[in-house]
């Protein structure tokens, strides 16, 4: 069974989606197999690495389910995304959107995935209160700025409802510090502020602010692949070290 990874904050603007898709590249790179799910309407994963898309035509074997017709590949082999809103409309469910009928896909998808990573919407939405309520571990990417701390504990306010509302005896969760700026001492503050609090639950890596973001979002493809020796990327490639040797 893969691992669940659920990339949630219900406030938007703090790097979330780059997270999910540089994240998921990243594994992919490191011969994992995985399948991004862009789990917001607005479909900012999906497009994000739009650029990657591999859509050369597949063979009924290459689909040990059905559902698997959804998938979309892409130039990485390892790297599959898929829309959460696809799902819902070709399954029959759109009607009836139920956590426990959605749930049953991904049970199979965990079979033939090492992992599987949400985009979460910003937002209090059954399609993120599905993917925390499937997650085996949330990460919380979290601005370095003051008004990002509200966002913080909404989210975490959050988990803890579906967490009782699901009967889930444990939602793990750590908190990735990013658009971090050296040059501004509030940055580091901020830092100081959210270690002394959750010194157990934040990752050693940060991701520094670096133009090369939004550039390489506007090519439709992730840092890592457009950028490979730029600071962000370095950033996202560490983190993603150590996000395996959580295991």
């Amino acid at each position: 069974m893969g691992k669940i990874i659920a990339v949630a904050n219900q406030k938007g603007g703090v790097g979330k989606t780059t997270t999910a898709i540089t994240l998921s590249t990243c594994l992919a790179m490191a011969d994992k197999s995985v399948l991004l799910v862009d789990a917001d309407t607005q479909r900012n994963a999906a497009s994000g690495i739009a650029g990657i898309i591999d859509n050369t035509p597949r063979t009924a074997e290459e689909f040990p389910h059905p559902i698997y017709e959804l998938i979309q590949f892409t130039t990485l082999g390892t790297l599959r995304i898929i829309t959460l809103e696809n799902i819902v409309t070709h399954t029959g469910v759109a009607s009836g959107y139920t956590l426990n009928k959605i749930k049953e896909f991904f049970n199979v998808f965990s079979q033939h995935f090492d992992y599987i990573i949400f985009d979460c919407p910003p937002s209090v939405t059954q399609p993120t209160i599905l993917a925390l309520s499937l997650a085996t571990d949330v990460i919380i990417p979290m601005q370095c700025e003051y008004f990002a701390m509200e966002g913080l504990s909404q989210i975490l306010n959050t988990i803890k409802v579906v967490q009782k509302q699901q009967n889930i005896a444990r939602i793990d969760y750590r908190i990735l510090l990013t658009m971090y700026d050296a040059s501004n001492p509030l940055t580091e503050e901020i830092r100081n502020e959210v270690k002394s609090h959750f010194k157990n639950e934040l990752y050693s890596s940060m991701i520094h602010r670096d133009n090369l973001f939004p550039e390489s979002s506007s090519h439709a493809l992730p840092i890592v692949t457009y950028a490979p020796f730029s600071r962000g990327s370095w950033n996202y490639i560490n983190f993603t070290k150590e996000v395996l040797s959580n295991g």
